[in-house]
């Protein structure tokens, strides 16, 4: 499990969460497919080509690994989201969620992609 502390924090209810305790080693192929159809279910414009590169999908990953609310997670600040996003798709992509490399080949792949 890696904490990540938050830059900004955010309102869980009627408290501040100043960190997400990420435990992406606890994902299942269930977390993955339910990420998926939320994806289509709540972003129905949404057209995922490739799921680890999708921020939408990534944050409700995130969320799951974190266990909390997805809403949260849309509420992070962009600095934040954009650490944690990255965070889960060198996860899914190679097994290592604090790899600044991994990081750098998913923002690369990202960017190839739009």
């Amino acid at each position: 499990m890696e904490i990540y502390k938050l830059r900004k924090p955010i309102i869980d209810g009627a408290e501040f969460m100043y960190e997400l305790k990420l435990d992406f080693d606890s994902l299942t192929t269930n977390d993955y497919f339910r990420a998926e159809r939320m994806v289509k279910i709540n972003h129905k414009k949404e057209n995922i080509i490739v799921p680890e590169l999708n921020k939408k999908f990534l944050a409700y990953i995130v969320a799951y690994a974190a266990k909390v609310v997805p809403e949260n997670i849309f509420q992070l600040s962009i600095q934040d989201f954009i650490y944690v996003t990255n965070m889960a798709t060198s996860f899914l992509l190679d097994g290592e969620s604090d790899t600044q490399e991994s990081l750098m080949i998913a923002e690369k792949a990202e960017a190839d992609q739009d």
